[in-house]
This record gives C-alpha cells, structure tokens and sequence, in this order.
C-alpha cells in the first residue's frame, strides 16, 4: 500500500473486489490500484552540458561513438594552474586514431589509469574566461595566438608545430643544409616539418601516397624539385634516395610508416644520421630493428611528444619558447585544414582514416563568435564524482563494493568512506586501498553499526568530516536461506537488518545532515522484483528498500534501488559457486560485473526509483545487426555492393592500414573470423562470403551477427522436376527396409527439397517417408497443398498408433495444417516444427518482400532464384524491364536468357521452379491457421540466431494447446539442421515413441541387456585392441594392459583357498578406469544396430513391433548376434 488505505480486510470491499482479480502483485498508489511489470527501460534523454567530451564505447569500434557528459564547470572552482577554456574548434591527431581504433593498448597511450577513460582529443582552440584567443593542448602547454589568425587557423598549429620542434630542432640538432627525408609529407605533421625544412634551407625529400597530393606539393612547394618526391605507399623511395643522393642517404629521416617501409628508411640514413620515429604503433608493438644497417653510427630515436610534457618540464619550456620564436618570425604558420561539424566526428575520422587529407582535421564545436558566452551541448548523460565531496559505500569491502569503490575513483571521487562492522580482513582489500592512496585518494574504513540509527548518523558524520557527502551506496546483505515454512523470526530480522533498517535510518539521517546528497543508491536483487524459492526474508528486505526509494521520489528527494541479476565474479554467487551451491534465480544468467558497472552509469542517470538490470536465458534478437560483408563494407565506405566487383580486393578498393587493422578486429572479435594484417590485404568480399558461411557451417552455431535475412535464408536451393515426381517417397535412415520401426513423415522448406534434411534423416532409427509439394501443379494455399498431401500419409497410419511427423520451416505450416486435419479423423500424434510457426515464417517473409504490387514480388522472387546461375550485375541490368513484363511466364522465359551458356545443367532452372516458389510463398504470406488448436504434442526446435523476433514460443500458444517444449540449438535458419544438438533433441523425443507402442496395446517384442555384467566377462585382448583404436598413446596403453593382465584371483570356500588363476577378462570393479573402460567398450554398438534402441549408461534396450502373424525373435536374435560379432 502506497497511500492510506481502510485497515487490512480480506471482507472489506476495498479489498475484496481487486483481490478478485486474481493478479499476483497488487499495489495501491495514487489512489489507484495497479500491477508491477518489468518493462525496458527506454535510451536515455540527451541533456544540455557545460562540459562535453567525445569517447567510443568500443575498443576498435569507430561507429560507437557518442559525445558525453563531462565533470567540468564554471561553478567548479579551478585548481592552481587550472584554466578553463570554451573550445571552438579541436584538432584529430593520429594518436586519436589509434586510440579509436584500438591499434594500441591505452596504458601506451596513457599510462596511468586514471586518465585512461579519456584518450583522445587534447589539442584545441577558444577563449579563456577572461576572452583571451589561445590554443595550446595542456593547462601548462597554452599560447596566445596572433590577432591575423582565427581560431580555426590556431587548431592547426600546436601539436603538429611542437612534434617537428622537438623531433627535428631539438632531438636532431638540425642546421641549415641537413638533408631531411619527411615522409607522409602531405599531413599535417608532413607540412609543418616543410615549413620548418624551408625555413632552414635544407635539402628536403618527401613521400606521399596520391597523384593529388603530389600536385598540391607541385603547386605550394615548388622549391621541392620532381625528383625529391617519392611514393609512401611502397618501398620505392629507397631507390630515389640512393640515386639523389648517390648512395650517401640523408641525415635524417622524420618517419610515420610501418613494417616493411619502416626498414627501407632505416637504409636511406647517412653515416651518424638520426632516425625520429614519430609513429607509436612500432614503437608499442617492439618491432625489431635491423641493427647491422645502424652500423655507420646512425641512431634511432622515439618521439613521444606526450611522454615529454608529462615528465620533463625544462624540455617542454624550450619547445614552447620555440613555438612562440617560429610564430613571430613568420615560418611556423597555419596549415590547410578540413572542418567537420560536432555531429559529424565519427565521418571525421574514418576520413582521416582513408589517408586522403591534406593538413589537419577539424571538428568545429561553437562559431568564434560564440567563444566568449555560455554555450551548452546536448550530450549522453554520464555519471561523474565531485573530488570536493565525500563517497559513502556500505558493505564496501566486499567484492562487489571493492569493485565499485574503484569505479567511483575512476569517475573522479578523491574521498571515500567504506562502511563494514567487521572492517580489513584480508591482504587484498589492504592492497586496493593501497594502490587508491597512490592515486591521492583518502580512504577511511568505518566499523559504526548501521543497522541502527545511531550507527547510520555516526557513519554520516564521519563521513562529513572529509567533505559534504554527495552519494550514499547500500551494498550490505545477509542471507539466511529456507523455504517459507522453515523461516524463523530470527532469520527474517537477520536478513531486514543490513537493507530495510539501515535504509530507514539512512534515510532519516541523510535528510537532515546531507544537503547536497545528489546520489541515494540501494543495491536490491531480482531475487525481489522476480522471486526466488527460499528467499522470502531477502526478497522482503529488498523490498523494503525499494518503497522507501519510492517515497523518497515522491518528494523529490535522490533514491534509486537497483535489483541486479546473479553476478558471477565477485560477490555472494561467486562465493557460493566455490562453496559448490547451485545458485538460480528467476531463469537469468550471471553478468560480468564490469557489464555491471557499464550499465550502473545508465541507472543512476535515470528518473526511475526502481530499475533492474538481469541477463534473461534463452532470448535472442539479432536483428538489425550487420553481418561480416556489411561490417567490412561499411568500414571501406561501401554504401552499395553492387557498384563493385566481389573479386576486388579490399587494397584495390582504398584500405589503408588502420583500416586493416579495424577490419581484422571486427572480424576477429564479432565473428570469428582469423586473418592476418597481411592476408587482410588479399582478401575480396566474395572470399570473404565463403570464410564466413565455412566458419558457421564448421560451428555449427551462429556469433552474435545477423545472418542472412530473409529468402538467403528460406530459399538455398532451386526445385526442379528431376525431384519433385512423386508424392511421398522413402528417405535413408539408420533402420533397414524389411526391420518393423515407426515411420516418421518429413515436410521440406519452400523449396520441396530434401537435400538440406538428409543430416538429421539419416540420423533417425524409424522409417522416414518425406511427403513432396507439388510441382507441375503447385497448390495456391497451405490448406490445399495439405489436402493434397493428407491422403498419402493416412493410408500409413493406424489410430491406435501415434504418428510422428517433422516439419521445417515452410514444411511447419503444411504439417499443422494436416494434423488438423487428422484430428478431425481421429488420429493424434507428435509434432516436431523445425524453426517454423505460421506468425515466425509470415513475418520473416513479409520482412524479405515488403513490396506493394505482384510484379515487385515476382521479381524479387526471381531475383532469388537467378542468383545461383545469373551474375548479379547482369540481373541488375534487367530489373526494370522484368518489372515491366505481362506476367510471371514473361519475367520467367527473360530470367531463362539470362542463364550463361556455360552453366552446368545442375544449376540449370526450369521456368516451373519460377512458379512454384512464386506460389508457395504467396501461400505463406496468405496463410492464417483457422482451426481449432492441436490437442497433439508440439515440440518447437528453434535456431539460436531468428531472422525476425516473434517471442520465445514463435505465437505457437495461438496455435497449440499442448506445446510441450521449446528448445533453443546453436545455429541459424540452415546450419540448424547441421547441429548435432538438433539430432539429439528429435532422437529424444522419438524415444517416447517406443513406449508408446507399448502404451497402444500393440504387439512388440523387447530386449533388455545388462552391459555391466556382461563386462565382468569381456575378453582383455577385445578391449585392449579398442583402446588401441581409439589412438591411446603407446605407454598409456601398455599402463593398462599391465593394470589388467597381471591380475590374479583364487576362491575361498570354507577354510579351502583355491590355487591363484590368471584373470583373462573384466575390469575390476570399485576401480576409476572402470566406467571409462565400459563406455569404451560399448562405443560401437550403435553402428551395429539396425532396429530402434534407447541406451542408458550400462543398459540398452532394443524394440521391435511384432508384425502380424510372426515374431521379431529371427530378427532380434541376429541384432544381438551383431554386438557379439562387434
């Protein structure tokens, strides 16, 4: 009750009339009665910041962008040496590039983890709070820009400028008349170094990768003669070197290329020349060097720009000092540049990704104009701690508070107060707050008692002590396990004291002594919101929490309660798993308790009081999501795959290195797919296709990628009249033709064809019968094709005998379609739908042709079929006259044209293969089941990865009043047939079968065979040459065949002990080899048995039905006489 209400009375009207409701959660609030539900929570509101900065959720992932909410503001006051600065423009440097892109760890990039979170962008230009133009990239590394140049001109100057400075005047001590070989001379490092070079009139080589860029040199370098312009894209600049400078080489060498090209420049140096690498990825990765060229008393040194300003402050001095030197003489200038908008910074570096650029690369944040104002961005929301004021986490030293102790200092808290009665107890929590000291961090352990109000407002004091408290974390449980009836009072008070109490205490407390509490959190359980067996006490406690919360919304006040799902790290299911509990809870998995964190940013952030965060088994969506050619495309900037040759390779088609690199990562990462940044290369969309369809049909299963949608996956194959002659017709199965065994009646996809069921047909121990569509005359409706089929199946059943039928995907709809129709004839039976339901097949259909008229239809349907024959740019060269054709046998005989003559007459179509399909698919997007709902037994099989969402069930409740399972098997809509897990499952289910023949009163002989005892008289030289079979090792081998051969044995009768006798069979028992060395022993059995049998771990059972007027006992004596002979 969350209002006033009448006292408690099951009598009482006010009561009486919801209570008959009959719903399971009843909740009175806001003076109306209501339900709880569990909805999803929506995408975050974006919301206006002082402060924003860019950051990629995905290590590698460049479309993850998004712009969030950042900890600076005007209110904030400033540290000494702080400034704060309205950017208008910021600059993309190759070092964001390569933190973007994931093409070196962060900790190179930044070595200290508390800058680590935001890598990239340091270099800008603005306005101070005074109104003072500057640029610079620290708060210490900030100029005063001339008053000729606008801010977007300062942007281009600092980083660049400050690298050739340090690297070229500094490190290499250049003097007029050096020779310099700058490489990538284009960029924006390449130009500043120009400018510097000019200035100092040295002998300048450069490299570059386009004719344009080529050009651009011609036309604003003319000094640089033709024959000092080399290609970056290759090796050949070496040869120039060599020749202009008549193999003497240069003196030094400003480097930004990789691999191969790293050591050719390595060979163009002078003797005692200086090598200035400015490139990190080398450096990160420890490339090798070949020493032997360094010889001639040449050096190699490493320009880490970033490395200096952090740790030499005399060093960084001089280079600013120089920068202003080079600005006031007039050759440090602004460099050519293009300008992005702020909602364009994703594009803006996949084009500094393409290595097409001339100079630097922009993003424009604010007009100049607007430099001096208040000026706000719209931004994610991101959760940020105030170093000013103090953390309060109860249950802080247990692992998950350790966890997030250490995210709320990664977010910027300088002060934290952890709250356990028990206080440090072990080395590792005293490290962890020694590794926080390190960081400037002040933590205090506090031991107050807060399931009381004096220990609650003890805690808060202390707390205050170090700073204003701005956020108060509950993680404190105890458990105190049992089923209702065996509760006690003592366990319920256990379990309220560390949550309901001190949440009560806690919120009297904070309302009078914390003022500026921004962040009231509450860490409840889906054992709460969900339920769990035996956990009543804790699921009450929770809940306790999560009403004070909502009260405390109610007045405005911070509160959120947070039911998490299992986590399976750290915290109280990982210490249960060690203790070897099962641990489940309301059918969800564990999460990472770094996905944790991830997402506690988004709770807190929201306006809810209670929200929950669980990983839900056995839910898969995936659509939407790209597949490994549409990754890749994207990344290459492919819009539409029809404008390019699928035999092209991805380096003929512009890809660059850092694109190679992103490409290997998502392939790597999303799809595993393993190539090489060599083999990247090579690689073509159409290999590509291949790698991708190999690696899921090798698996099995399916990465969490869309797979092909639509009729790529509903139509593999071309029907055609060579198999589509009779109505229903046997298929190969384990079970011989003349043995007594069910028969198990197939309905194929779409497409009539048996092909892609033979993997699991040839599985099944029954006798199969696939029941074919027809093809001269294909029906135009599930329930007539269905009609059409009945007749074939009834004449081979028996109502006293259930039925066993097995329908995929297309093949779904026309078997439930004919089991209503046996229904109404009294038979009855089980029903296996293989990824197919009549809402899950329509609505995959209807995604794949959208289209408005029968011609568009038509054509898309030809589309499909003309693929495996017609090359896709033909076809796509006829679209619009196929559009335009009368009718179908008009669009078909113009697809006919089309075939290459060279095509083998296995992939040749038939104009009748057109109009089959054509019909069967407006059958599907017709079809709705109007019969009365299946009484028989369904059991839906459904493929891991779906090509459209319609629930866990696929609306089969709509259909069937008795689904008897759903079962998730690793795959898509094909490789499902190819899974393993697939056969297993419908083999378990036709198990019933040989019970059931029981069950029908029909006549059926049965074998039963005790295996264990059996093994007591196996023959040692039997089970020795199986072993051998299976390749155990030689000196294993002969290990057991020493364990079992040199046994001996003697009788006891009475005071009479027999002679010792040499043991010749068996294994003995009680010993661990035992059980292994059986199912060794027994692995076989299955390739020797023709008639249906169930095994168990020493017992085999063996069914055949009696035909009439004869005995299986021939037949069973000759399959017992096959294990023999095995």
């Amino acid at each position: 009750m969350m209002d006033d209400a009448p006292e408690f009375d099951l009598q009482h009207p006010f009561y009486s009339k919801q209570i008959s409701k009959n719903l399971a959660v009843n909740i009175y609030k806001d003076n109306s009665w209501g339900t709880y539900r569990h909805l999803l929570l929506e995408e975050r509101p974006k919301i206006n910041c002082q402060h924003s900065y860019a950051y990629f959720k995905s290590k590698g992932d460049i479309s993850s962008f998004e712009w969030l909410e950042g900890p600076l503001s005007k209110e904030v006051p400033l540290k000494k040496g702080q400034l704060l600065v309205s950017t208008c423009y910021a600059s993309i440097n190759f070092k964001d590039i390569m933190a973007a892109s994931g093409r070196v760890n962060p900790e190179i990039l930044q070595p200290h983890r508390l800058g680590q979170e935001i890598l990239i962008g340091f270099e800008f230009s603005g306005a101070d709070l005074s109104g003072r133009r500057i640029a610079g990239m620290t708060n210490d590394q900030v100029w005063k820009m001339p008053d000729s140049w606008t801010l977007e001109d300062s942007a281009t100057v600092p980083v660049v400028y400050s690298t050739v400075i340090y690297a070229l005047l500094m490190v290499g001590e250049m003097t007029p008349g050096s020779s310099v070989l700058i490489h990538s001379a284009t960029g924006g490092i390449g130009l500043a170094a120009l400018n510097i070079c000019l200035h100092y009139k040295c002998d300048i080589y450069v490299t570059v990768g386009t004719q344009a860029k080529i050009t651009y040199l011609k036309e604003n370098y003319p000094q640089i003669p033709d024959n000092h312009i080399g290609n970056s894209r290759d090796t050949s600049f070496e040869q120039m070197i060599k020749r202009e400078t008549r193999n003497r080489g240069v003196n030094m060498i400003l480097n930004s290329l990789s691999e191969d090209k790293l050591q050719a420049s390595i060979r163009c140096l002078a003797r005692g020349g200086k090598f200035m690498e400015i490139g990190k990825y080398d450096l990160a990765n420890d490339s090798s060097l070949n020493l032997l060229l360094m010889k001639n008393e040449a050096s190699y040194h490493g320009i880490l720009l970033d490395v200096v300003f952090r740790n030499f402050k005399e060093m960084k001095s001089k280079v600013v000092n120089r920068l202003i030197e080079g600005i006031g003489a007039g050759f440090i200038k602004p460099l050519p540049r293009i300008v992005f908008n702020v909602d364009e910074v994703e594009e803006s570096y996949r084009y500094m990704m393409t290595d097409k650029h001339i100079g630097r690369i922009l993003i424009k944040l604010r007009n100049e104009d607007d430099s001096g104002r208040k000026f706000q961005m719209m931004s994610n929301p991101h959760f940020h701690c105030d170093l000013r004021y103090t953390y309060v986490v109860i249950g802080g030293l247990g692992g998950v508070g350790l966890e997030l102790s250490d995210w709320l200092i990664l977010r910027g808290a300088r002060k934290l107060v952890l709250a356990s009665r028990s206080g440090i107890q072990s080395g590792y929590q005293q490290l962890r707050i020694n590794i926080w000291t390190t960081y400037g961090v002040e933590v205090k352990i506090s031991t107050k008692d807060v399931t009381t109000e004096g220990g609650c407002e003890g805690l808060i004091k202390e707390a205050s002590e170090l700073g204003p408290v701005d956020a108060v974390f509950n993680l404190a449980v105890v458990l105190k396990d049992a089923l209702f009836e065996n509760q006690t009072e003592e366990n319920f008070e256990a379990s309220l004291a560390p949550k309901a109490r001190a949440i009560q205490y806690l919120d009297r407390v904070t309302r009078k002594l914390c003022p500026k509490l921004r962040y009231f959190v509450v860490f409840s359980s889906v054992s709460c919101g969900r339920g769990n067996p035996g956990q009543s006490n804790y699921g009450m406690a929770n809940s306790v929490m999560e009403r004070i919360c909502e009260n405390r919304k109610r007045e405005d006040l911070p509160a959120v309660a947070i039911q998490w799902g299992a986590i399976g790290e750290v915290g109280l299911v990982a210490k249960m798993q060690k203790e070897n509990k099962e641990l489940v809870i309301g059918g969800t998995l564990q999460q990472k308790i770094s996905s944790c964190l991830e997402v506690l940013d988004i709770l807190v952030k929201h306006n809810y009081p209670v929200v929950s965060s669980m990983v839900v088994a056995e839910k898969y969506n995936n659509s939407g999501i790209l597949t490994a050619v549409e990754s890749v495309a994207q990344v290459l900037g492919i819009n539409d795959m029809k404008t390019i040759s699928q035999n092209t390779t991805f380096a003929e088609l512009g890809m660059d290195s850092l694109m190679g690199v992103e490409i290997i990562q998502i392939l790597e990462k999303d799809f595993e797919i393993y190539v090489t940044s060599k083999d990247v290369r090579s690689l073509t969309f159409a290999k590509l296709t291949e790698m991708e369809a190999e690696n899921l049909s090798k698996s099995g299963k399916v990465v969490n990628k869309k797979v092909e949608e639509g009729t790529n996956l509903l139509i593999k194959y071309i029907p055609n009249s060579e198999t589509s002659q009779l109505p229903a017709f046997k298929l190969n199965s384990q079970i011989d033709s003349h043995l007594e065994a069910p028969t198990v009646f197939v309905l194929p996809g779409v497409e009539g064809v048996f092909k892609p069921l033979e993997y699991l047909t040839n599985s099944l121990k029954a006798h199969v019968t696939g029941i074919q569509y027809s093809y001269k005359n294909p029906e135009d409706s599930i329930e007539e094709t269905a009609r059409n089929a009945l007749p074939y199946i009834e004449n081979c059943l028996s109502r006293n005998i259930p039925f066993y039928m097995i329908g995929y995907s297309f093949g779904t709809l026309v078997g439930l379609e004919m089991i209503s129709l046996l229904e109404e004839k009294g038979y009855h039976g089980i029903m296996i739908l293989i990824d197919g339901s009549p809402a899950y097949i329509t609505s995959s259909l209807k995604k794949q042709f959208p289209h408005q008229t029968d011609a568009e239809f038509q054509t898309a349907i030809l589309s499909k079929i003309s693929s495996f024959v017609i090359p896709l740019d033909v076809f796509s060269q006829y679209e619009e006259t196929l559009l335009k054709c009368k009718n179908l046998e008009d669009r078909m005989d113009l697809c006919l044209s089309l075939v290459p003559p060279e095509t083998s007459n296995k992939q040749k179509i038939e104009k009748q293969a057109g109009v089959a399909l054509y019909n069967r698919c407006k059958a599907i997007l017709n079809y709705r089941f109007k019969n009365k709902k299946i009484k028989s037994a369904v059991h839906l099989l459904k493929a891991k990865s779906s090509m459209v969402e319609e629930g866990v069930n696929y609306q089969m409740s709509e259909v069937s009043d008795n689904l008897t399972q759903v079962i998730t098997v690793d795959g898509d809509h094909v490789t499902i047939l190819n899974s393993p897990d697939l056969v297993k499952a419908v083999g378990e289910i036709g198990n019933k079968l040989n019970t059931n023949w029981l069950d029908s009163g029909e006549s059926t002989d049965v074998v039963y065979m005790d295996f264990s005892k059996t093994f007591d008289r196996a023959p040692l030289r039997h089970l020795l040459l199986k072993l051998n079979h299976f390749v155990v090792r030689e000196n294993l081998l002969r290990w057991i065949e020493a364990f079992l051969s040199k046994r001996s044995f003697s009788v006891n009768a009475g005071d009479v002990l027999s002679m010792q006798k040499r043991a010749l069979s068996g294994v003995p028992q009680g010993v661990v080899l035992r059980p292994l060395l059986l199912v060794v022993y027994t692995s076989d059995i299955k390739y020797s048995l023709k008639a249906p049998f169930v095994m168990y771990a020493d017992d085999l059972k063996i069914c055949l039905l009696t035909p009439q007027n004869a005995s299986c006992y021939v037949l069973l004596a000759a399959e017992i006489q096959s294990m023999i002979i095995m």
